[in-house]
């Protein structure tokens, strides 16, 4: 019996994210989002199956679903975006497709769109459809996401599930250019943190109240969003050259500048997770993804790592929850 099973990384956004959403990436001048892929895997398993029916299930979420053809619409399952990616292909062949990611619910790290990404990647391969180039993946997984979710989404989560590594996406009139980062992972890793304090109640409404604040030219939200790509544009510099300790104060910067385009983006939680790391050694800590909630990384002191772990690990009465992730150079895979 055919068996495929694709992987796809999550990320961390390390400088301007949000400037992947359109139209806010065209509101500001050299707009780029600067992240890196991690091995908090999204796995789409399928399998032949010897009736005429499509089996789905999340291993996530704990829900099972069997559909005939046609694959229903996203408003007519508990399972959206899984069937609009299969919808997407439309096979009319039976099949079993299994999912799960291992970032946690709500974490920010893009792990909807990694499942995407492997469903995609998947369906193609089993289905012996013609190869789509990933930088086409990444559009169409960004689109069936905003089907999903009724609301503008981004493009940065795609690229880091599709190509893996540290990468500049470049956003400008015309299709986004991602530009690989000739960054050192494995000393970046033994630098990084990433903690997680509970899912995300809010993310993407954090997400759509930015692109309307910034639309609707509120208070100084276009301001900040010209600052936060200018950060981003020196992120990317910084992590060029492999200067760690300048990345962490431009993650400073950036963080300040991000929680006055929403008042949703930090929560008390966050907050004092952040207060706790800094002393331990901690030069710099943001959240990941649209905030409210999910995860935060912390870049350290030479050295600091495992102090700024302790650090956090004293706070698992509150929710909060170090994780073990490294930074990959692996996107999307099959195997089979």
């Amino acid at each position: 019996m055919k068996k495929i099973v694709a992987n796809a990384p999550t990320r961390i956004d390390l400088a301007g994210g949000t400037l992947d959403i359109w139209p806010l990436n065209m509101l500001v001048d050299r707009a780029v989002t600067v992240n890196v892929a991690i091995d908090l895997w999204a796995t789409t398993t399928l399998e032949e199956m010897p009736s005429g029916r499509i089996k789905v299930r999340s291993e996530d979420q704990q829900v099972e679903e069997t559909w005939d053809h046609p694959i229903p619409a996203a408003l007519k399952t508990e399972l959206p975006l899984i069937a609009e990616c299969v919808r997407f292909f439309d096979p009319e062949r039976p099949l079993r497709i299994a999912t799960r990611c291992a970032a946690p619910a709500g974490s920010g790290l893009g792990g909807s769109s990694s499942l995407a990404i492997s469903l995609l990647g998947g369906l193609q391969a089993f289905l012996g459809r013609p190869i789509i180039p990933p930088d086409e993946m990444v559009r169409v997984a960004r689109d069936l996401e905003a089907r999903v979710l009724e609301i503008p989404t981004g493009t940065q989560d795609h690229f880091a599930a599709a190509f893996g590594g540290a990468a500049a996406i470049r956003f400008g009139p015309g299709k986004p250019v991602r530009e690989p980062l000739p960054l050192d992972l494995d000393r970046l890793s033994g630098r990084l943190v990433l903690a997680y304090a509970g899912a995300s109640r809010a993310s993407a409404q954090a997400n759509w109240d930015m692109v309307r604040r910034v639309i609707e030219r509120e208070g100084d939200t276009r301001r900040s969003l010209q600052a936060i790509a200018t950060i981003a544009q020196e992120m990317r510099g910084a992590l060029m050259q492999g200067d760690l300790d300048g990345a962490a104060s431009l993650m400073a910067r950036e963080w300040a500048e991000r929680k006055t385009l929403s008042p949703k983006v930090t929560t008390e939680i966050i907050e004092k997770s952040l207060a706790a790391a800094q002393p331990a050694g901690a030069l710099a800590g943001k959240v990941c993804g649209a905030g409210g909630g999910g995860c935060m990384v912390f870049l350290c002191r030479e050295g600091a790592r495992e102090a700024v772990r302790s650090a956090l690990d004293r706070l698992a009465p509150d929710g909060v929850r170090v994780l073990a992730a490294r930074p990959t150079r692996v996107g999307l895979h099959l195997a089979g």
